[in-house]
């Protein structure tokens, strides 16, 4: 009986072990595909950024001929103002914001002690993060960005298989 409830005992254990290497390893992938999905927003932030800029210094050039005699100060007013107003209306900043919050979530889940609820969470939030890729897509005008896009929804959707497993 003895060795009946030892051979028992051995199988649990060797069978936690498994499933603790198992999550270790799905752990290390997330973190992977996480690395990876902010790799992706830095490098589509900036290429935003610069051709943000670029357009800055074409409006601004397009707009001086006709601020000639408003003084420099109120010129640039204005010029700050309209660069400002169309960074705004793009809302590519926004969604890549959006999305490095995303991966800032994911980070903070997995840092706890991973559980059911946490791998629900996180497969609840990967279909937010290939919405938000998108919208990357639709709002962007530089074809690199919306590569990159294409690259993150892909990633999003391994992050919900990686995280299904989880459970």
């Amino acid at each position: 009986m003895r060795d009946l409830a030892t051979s028992f005992s051995d199988a649990v254990d060797r069978l936690e072990e498994k499933r603790n290497a198992r999550g270790s390893a799905i752990a290390a992938e997330l973190t992977r595909l996480l690395d990876s999905m902010d790799a992706h927003v830095l490098e589509a932030r900036r290429l935003f950024n610069v051709e943000s800029d670029a357009r800055d210094d074409s409006l601004r050039q397009g707009l001086s001929p006709f601020l000639d005699g408003v003084g420099e100060e109120v010129g640039e007013q204005v010029i700050r103002g309209v660069t400002e107003k169309y960074r705004a209306h793009t809302d590519v900043g926004v969604v890549l914001a959006h999305l490095e919050d995303s991966a800032k979530t994911w980070r903070d889940l997995l840092a706890g002690q991973p559980t059911a609820s946490v791998a629900f969470s996180l497969a609840a939030l990967s279909p937010d993060i290939a919405r938000e890729a998108s919208t990357l897509s639709a709002k962007s005008r530089i074809p690199e960005i919306s590569s990159l896009s294409v690259e993150l929804r892909a990633i999003a959707k391994r992050l919900g298989t990686a995280a299904g497993n989880l459970e």
